[in-house]
């Protein structure tokens, strides 16, 4: 009996199935999806039972918070508090919501004294920023009754932050200082999105009532300082500037960075970018900047050599900021490749494993779903070395999606041939011969689109390598004289690459061949990113990190990287990097 149909009987009896029964088939049939559709159902029927000690037995992590809450319920359900509590705070302080399931283990943890009332409006707080108000108001329960009220102000606070400057918060009506001065600096950050200069206002009269903590005065600065940035004001920088460096505000320096940039304040983000350590800096964009804007500035030998030291210490970094600061200095890019380190004999035994045969008896027969599910489902209860072993075999086995998905759960990234796969090989070479379109450009969109699962379909409804939504599809499709597919036809690898790159050449030759802005393009449309070109020249680095949406940033610059390494794959010359991102008009 194969795993499947073993897991059908039993289902279909579960109700009735005891643990020793169930516990031998999560044994035999251990790593396939049917085991762990098993366990699933009967690690929540045994929760609604509250039978915690067969829960325990049959338990496996699979990264969900509501099987964590499960978790956590059985230890002290057993009589381990400690460790149902430990770390819990963690999981607790996120400003969505989370599953019902785990709301009787935080009532639990209110009720023994473990969640008090400052995590609860640390809770709060993350939930509001998050515009999740009813997550907030949840929170009330958790909270001592004569703390009510004050979430109820924040929360009106939260609809209409101008009742800050109607109705003052005193210390009548908030007596907690650290509760009263978090609803002003919430309230104040909410104004300034809407209003920097009744912000301004509101912040003089909070400096002249309280004394702010340090951290709650960097948070009303930078909220103030970054709201009249952003209209062009440049006395947000003198409020940005009052912000001391420390370890624990780097996310407010890459704010103030972002918004000197932004106004083409070279001599703060010269400045600013120096107070900023490299390990906060993973990219190298602060160091790059750094050294343009010492450029920007420079008026002797001094300056340049900071810039060029800038720019030397940003190219050790294998990343497009570092690509492009070691073209400027005439290095080569640190590719830095470092072959997956496994042993030779667990991956011959992973290959030669029951289920990888199943597994390829699969693949011939087209069910690429499966292949997938049973693939993530055995990968993830692996430890990290075993899933690095998992990468090299799936590449070795031609599932180049289900390997790049192992080596990054092994959070593994120096092996560049198993994270930039060349496969679909014949397609994308006849697909970008007939474009005229560089491969490593294609190879780089389909890696950001799908990372090479043909099947993959997004909420927005794109689908396939190239990610096409349907409509486009269509489009593109009567343009060459072919016939109009349907949605399921997209999934087709070759199919789906020769009308994404079609697609992607329109985009070529939409936007004079710059391909910055196709990429963007390809991501936002043309007509988003017709909006967005600049009345005069810009340079491309300075456009890209003033595209509107924050996901088309992230696309055009992961594609211009990864076209970077599919240059190396392809045995190619080092791609010019400046030159793609030459002046947008």
């Amino acid at each position: 009996m194969t795993a499947d149909q073993a897991f059908v009987d039993l289902r279909a009896r579960l109700n009735e199935a005891d643990a020793q029964e169930v516990q031998r088939f999560l044994a035999r049939y251990q790593g396939t999806a049917a085991a762990e559709r098993l366990r699933e159902q009967w690690l929540r029927r045994l929760v609604r039972e509250q039978r915690w000690s067969d829960y325990l037995a049959a338990h496996a992590d699979n990264g969900s918070t509501e099987r964590d809450c499960w978790y956590r319920r059985a230890l002290f359900g057993t009589g381990r508090a400690a460790e149902a509590f430990s770390g819990l705070s963690e999981r607790y302080l996120t400003g969505r919501s989370l599953p019902s399931d785990c709301d009787p283990l935080f009532a639990i943890w209110a009720e023994v004294g473990g969640l008090r009332s400052p995590l609860v409006w640390a809770r709060i707080e993350r939930a509001l920023h998050a515009n999740n108000p009813g997550v907030a108001a949840f929170q009330s329960r958790y909270l001592p009754q004569e703390q009510a009220p004050w979430l109820e102000l924040m929360l009106a606070v939260h609809r209409r932050p101008g009742l800050l400057l109607e109705q003052p918060i005193t210390a009548e009506r908030v007596p907690d200082e650290a509760r009263r001065q978090q609803i002003l600096v919430y309230g104040l950050q909410r104004l300034a999105a809407e209003a920097p200069s009744k912000a301004e206002q509101l912040l003089a009269s909070i400096g002249a009532a309280e004394r702010l903590p340090v951290r709650l005065a960097e948070r009303a600065d930078a909220a103030v300082g970054s709201a009249l940035a952003r209209t062009g004001d440049h006395r947000g920088l003198d409020y940005l500037a009052r912000l001391e460096p420390r370890f624990d505000n780097q996310d407010l320096q890459r704010q103030r960075l972002r918004l000197a940039l932004r106004l083409r304040a070279w001599q703060p983000l010269a400045d600013w970018s120096e107070q900023l350590p490299s390990t906060a800096d993973e990219l190298g964009k602060w160091r790059y900047w750094r050294g343009k804007a010492l450029m920007q500035i420079a008026s002797g030998p001094v300056e340049r050599a900071a810039a060029a030291h800038a720019f030397a210490s940003a190219a050790e970094e294998r990343t497009l900021w570092g690509f492009l600061a070691a073209e400027l200095i005439g290095r080569p890019p640190a590719l830095a490749h470092q072959p997956a380190p496994v042993d030779a004999r667990a991956l011959d035994q992973l290959l030669g494993s029951d289920l990888v045969q199943q597994l390829k008896t699969l693949k011939a027969l087209g069910r690429d779903a499966d292949v997938r599910r049973e693939w993530l489902d055995l990968v993830r209860v692996m430890p990290p070395e075993q899933k690095l072993v998992a990468a090299v075999a799936a590449a070795e086995l031609g599932f180049a999606n289900e390997s790049i998905l192992a080596l990054s759960q092994a959070a593994y990234w120096d092996d560049l041939n198993l994270r930039f796969p060349l496969a679909y090989a014949e397609q994308a070479r006849q697909a970008a011969a007939e474009q005229k379109l560089a491969l490593d450009w294609v190879y780089a969109v389909i890696r950001q689109e799908s990372a090479f699962d043909p099947g993959i379909a997004s909420h927005a409804g794109a689908v396939g390598l190239m990610q096409l939504m349907p409509p486009t599809a269509r489009e593109v499709a009567l343009k060459r004289g072919l016939p109009e597919p349907e949605r399921r036809d997209l999934i087709d690898p070759a199919l789906n690459i020769s009308l994404g790159t079609a697609y992607l050449a329109q985009m070529q030759r939409r936007f004079g061949g710059h391909p910055l802005i196709a990429s963007a393009a390809y991501n936002a449309g043309p007509t988003a990113v017709s909006r967005w070109l600049p009345e005069e020249p810009m340079p491309g680095d300075l456009w890209m990190t003033e595209i509107p949406y924050a996901e088309t940033r992230q696309y055009v610059r992961r594609v211009l990287t990864y076209r970077v390494f599919y240059r190396h794959r392809l045995g190619l010359p080092p791609l010019r990097v400046g030159a793609m991102l030459r002046a947008v008009q």
